[in-house]
């Protein structure tokens, strides 16, 4: 048994360099060789090894793909909506009348390979079984201001650390996913944004631990002096404190954002009514967006202009978690599983013909601060997921 444990996964998909991080409080090392040299390993020290395709998740087999009729499709949709499977999505498996326990882990969602007009291909792989990976395991010591609570029980590895949804990011042998959804970019609220976030309500998304990692990500991105757009900008910023950025926000409530000490130019603007950015091209080193991108009616648009005020070698980091204001999310965000919406957000880098080194990071697991308001309720921090690209 080792205690506050983290175990970072790197891997390279056709398209992205991935990174998932989690922390548990216990792992149950059971007794193989691998595990000896994880048991030595010293708080505050990391041990590093690699694993082939297929080592952690169990190798891809052909055999675990089916052709099916659409008539075994269950309804399991809200209200009686039918359920239309798409090409590239990911699918629980109870959807289809008798496969949720054909092979595999029926946990792991299924990937929809190809949509005829009478049957669909569905493919039971675990999405990661395809790529290596790198693995890298550190021992924390004690968490100070942290939450004693955790991840409860001890959990075994490498099962747990793959679960949930490491792979599902990454489109399958060069698919274009279909992200296609009737009424993709309606919200339960139409009315103007202007008039919803006209009050401002100095809510944070994310409990302050999440907020550090989103602050972390973004620094390894940004240099001593550089010019720093907020893109959908409020009340706090989640960039370092310590490199000495000029930061210009843009969002929809001045006060808020005048009460942002990082915030150096304010920039009262509406994206969804106005996709254009008013800032020469060129104008930034780096543009960040945080915990907003599921905000967004014409996201293509807006990649489009954050593109155009990059000066090139300059990065753009979206970070978004799983809490948002429900009236003004877009209905396609609401459909996708957190690994797919960095899917989407990949598909929408790849897109803009501007963008290379992309890249996907999700944290998760790690203990919620004792201070935070949620503290009795919710035992972990709030996942982050980043996705980032660099413009050519």
């Amino acid at each position: 048994m080792i205690s506050n444990a983290e175990f970072s996964l790197c891997w390279q998909s056709p398209v992205a360099e991935h990174t998932e991080r989690r922390f548990s409080r216990s792992v149950f090392l059971p007794e193989q060789g691998l595990n000896c040299s994880l048991e030595k390993v010293a708080p505050g020290k990391a041990a590093r090894m690699g694993f082939e395709a297929g080592v952690l998740s169990g190798p891809y087999k052909n055999d675990w793909v089916y052709t099916l009729p659409l008539s075994r499709i269950r309804n399991l949709a809200p209200q009686g909506l039918p359920v239309v499977p798409r090409r590239g999505r990911f699918y629980p498996r109870k959807l289809f009348h008798g496969l949720a326990g054909t092979v595999g882990k029926p946990e792991v969602p299924l990937r929809i390979l190809k949509v005829e007009v009478d049957r669909v291909t569905v493919d039971l792989n675990h999405p990661l079984s395809a790529y290596a990976v790198n693995m890298e395991f550190r021992i924390h010591g004690a968490q100070p201001g942290e939450s004693r609570t955790g991840r409860t029980g001890a959990e075994s590895w490498p099962g747990d650390l793959i679960l949930g949804g490491p792979g599902m990011q990454a489109p399958f042998q060069g698919i274009r996913t279909d992200f296609q959804e009737p009424e993709a970019f309606t919200r339960v609220d139409p009315g103007s944004d202007s008039e919803f976030y006209r009050t401002p309500r100095q809510v944070g998304h994310v409990d302050s631990k999440a907020s550090g990692f989103i602050r972390d990500i973004y620094a390894e991105n940004l240099k001593q002096g550089d010019r720093v757009l907020d893109l959908m900008s409020s009340y706090q910023c989640h960039l370092p404190e310590d490199k000495d950025l000029h930061v210009t926000g843009l969002g929809m409530n001045k006060e808020e954002m005048d009460s942002n000490g990082m915030i150096d130019q304010v920039c009262v603007h509406d994206l969804n009514e106005e996709t254009g950015i008013p800032f020469p091209d060129a104008s930034f080193d780096m543009v960040a967006c945080s915990l907003s991108v599921e905000y967004l009616v014409q996201p293509m648009e807006v990649f489009h202009e954050t593109a155009r005020i990059l000066k090139p070698g300059g990065r753009f980091l979206l970070s978004f978690s799983n809490r948002w204001f429900p009236p003004k999310v877009t209905r396609l965000w609401t459909l996708l599983h957190p690994y797919e919406r960095m899917g989407w957000i990949l598909q929408l880098f790849e897109d803009t013909n501007q963008f290379g080194k992309l890249l996907t990071m999700s944290v998760q697991g790690w203990p919620r601060p004792v201070d935070d308001p949620y503290y009795a309720k919710v035992p972990y921090s709030d996942p982050v997921f980043v996705v980032g690209g660099t413009r050519k």
